[in-house]
């Protein structure tokens, strides 16, 4: 019996068994439960009886399963000595976690002299050798190679066996960090889903900004990329606000895939590092200015290192996204993904443009790279009608390619489209049938014109046309504004049926700039206006939570070329400090 059906026996044994009941597993698998007490015995054994013994040949088992350096460490993370359901759980979520030390480790044992590695016999362990000869690091191997590596690893058949058959649930409103042992399961099954899945490059995307990024990754983590291809936290750089990860790619493949840089969304939690500061950097104006001031220093040292700044894509949600498109337009990034993110400064803007239109990206071997912006919004979100513009408004189609996709549920898609004055039999387009009718999470649609936008600014009006605005249209506005940031923004939709409208500036160059530059139908500015309100510096709200803001950008921003980049000025006075956390 293998390795992976000996985890499913025990999974599925486990499955009904109460978390405090203790587990004997046996060197060959075979699982022994012992009897539940009640709640008398159990009192009077945690009072009188003698501490419990360690249970050898349990610990032995996952030894051989999860290597005895790594196992050492998930033990200590346990501090228990004894084996109940609950601890063999947390046992499996742990092991499934994998980090680049975890790599080099079983690489090591692989190029080693023992006799068998972990629980293979003799004669597998002489094929798995001769399959990685000549394999001295991580990065030497092929994108096959990472994969049977990452399978010795987690050698589980299927993700329920890792939770025991407990899954964790995926709440849209949750208060994750990352801190705590639920939050690290629901991350795991994120990787395992990332593994396991050939998702599309807007899937992966998606996974990783509306389910794992403000759940914080340990610096090191090894996940999977695009095009089978895996990835792994180079560093982790914070101060003001912002929190990004510094991802690179592994494999055969990786100088082709290239390396990203993953933005942290906005965080509600005093537990969530930066968390305070993160709120502050979305009032204050210029709006997210101060994080990427702050941690300008250190991204310009990791992205002018060859090895990794050779092709960067900056991917970001909500307040992370505008922290991407400030270093978007301050250091050499080949490629900006948004995902529900809200503008930034008209002089941040301008100033990426001035940019494009010198040829000043920075990129010696990439001389005729076009750089790629893409933003992804919710048709029923309001939060990226915050800030002046999104970045790319006004750039010719020959000097970056700057899309813009709304997306929206399928079901609300129908809804909406269906006429209240007409029949249900009225007849319908033989595209919209196509696209009512497509199942999965497709894109039934990769074009938009005035009408659907039209269409998006009355589903987007919050602010009712009344005279007297504060005290009638501002609580219906703030309602609305709160139902789109609960509802609207963290919703998964991507993973879901949905329509996509696509916007680009080759065929509706007017039209895109409008929407870029928050002049369309879409945008409200009375909600930038209400933002500037509280950040201005006019509110005790504003002086407790912006008090370090600075002023506008366009008067504190110097523009110089360094390094073939542009560079913010210094920030000697902020007393913010950035912290970094590496690994690799």
């Amino acid at each position: 019996m293998t390795v992976a059906s000996q985890l499913t026996r025990i999974a599925d044994q486990l499955r009904s068994v109460h978390d405090d009941q203790t587990v004997h597993i046996q060197d060959d698998g075979a699982i022994t439960i012992e009897t539940r007490l009640s709640w008398i015995r159990r009192w009077f054994s945690c009072c009188c009886a003698r501490p419990p013994q360690e249970d050898t040949p349990t610990y032995t088992y996952f030894q051989k399963v999860f290597g005895a350096k790594r196992m050492e460490r998930i033990q200590h993370v346990l501090a228990s000595k004894t084996y109940t359901k609950a601890n063999v759980e947390k046992v499996f979520v742990h092991a499934s976690e994998v980090t680049y030390f975890d790599f080099e480790e079983l690489l090591e044992e692989i190029n080693g002299s023992g006799q068998s590695v972990r629980f293979y016999t003799q004669d597998e362990t002489r094929t798995l050798r001769s399959g990685f000869s000549g394999r001295a690091t991580v990065r030497e191997c092929t994108q096959a190679q990472l994969s049977s590596l990452y399978q010795i690893l987690v050698p589980f058949e299927r993700i329920e066996h890792i939770f025991l058959h407990n899954v964790p649930r995926f709440d849209q409103i949750t208060g994750d960090t990352g801190k705590q042992y639920a939050c690290m399961r629901r991350r795991v099954f994120v990787y395992e889903e990332l593994r396991r899945n050939a998702f599309s490059e807007k899937r992966w995307v998606m996974e990783l900004t509306k389910k794992l990024v403000f759940r914080e990754m340990p610096p090191g983590l090894v996940f999977a990329g695009l095009q089978g291809s895996f990835c792994a936290i180079q560093e982790v750089v914070h101060g003001g606000g912002s929190y990004k990860y510094f991802i690179r790619s592994l494999g055969e493949r990786a100088r082709e895939i290239g390396n990203f840089i993953l933005y942290r969304n906005m965080m509600l939690s005093w537990s969530a590092t930066d968390g305070i500061r993160s709120v502050a950097d979305g009032l204050r104006h210029p709006i997210a200015s101060l994080g990427p001031r702050l941690t300008f220093e250190r991204t310009a040292a990791i992205l002018q290192d060859p090895t990794f700044g050779h092709k960067v894509t900056a991917i970001g949600i909500s307040l992370g996204g505008a922290h991407a498109q400030h270093d978007a337009c301050f250091h050499r990034i080949h490629r900006l993904i948004t995902v529900v993110a809200p503008g930034v400064s008209d002089i941040i803007n301008q100033i990426y443009s001035a940019k494009l239109w010198r040829g000043r990206l920075g990129y010696e071997e990439y001389a005729n790279v076009i750089p790629t912006i893409e933003h992804y919004l919710e048709v029923d979100d309001l939060v990226d009608g915050v800030g002046d513009t999104h970045l790319g408004a006004g750039i010719e189609a020959n000097r970056a390619s700057v899309q813009v996709h709304f997306l929206e549920p399928l079901e609300n898609y129908m809804v909406l489209e269906m006429p209240e004055h007409k029949e249900p039999e009225v007849k319908v387009s033989e595209e919209k049938k196509s696209e009512v009718q497509t199942p999965g999470p497709r894109e039934e649609r990769q074009f938009a014109v005035q009408a659907d936008i039209d269409r998006i600014g009355r589903m987007r009006k919050a602010f009712p046309d009344r005279r007297c605005v504060w005290i009638c249209s501002l609580p219906f506005g703030a309602l609305k504004f709160l139902k789109a940031f609960i509802v609207a923004h963290p919703r998964y939709t991507a993973m879901e049926p949905h329509v996509q409208l696509t916007l680009n500036n080759k065929g509706e160059s007017p039209l895109l700039q409008a929407v870029l530059a928050h002049t369309s139908p879409i945008h409200d500015r009375r909600w930038e206006r209400l933002r500037r309100l509280l950040s201005s510096g006019q509110s005790l709200l504003a002086s407790c939570f912006a008090s370090c803001s600075c002023s506008c950008l366009k008067a504190k921003v110097r523009v110089h070329q360094a390094r073939g980049s542009i560079c913010p000025i210094n920030n000697e006075n902020n007393n913010v400090k950035m912290e970094v956390k590496s690994s690799i």
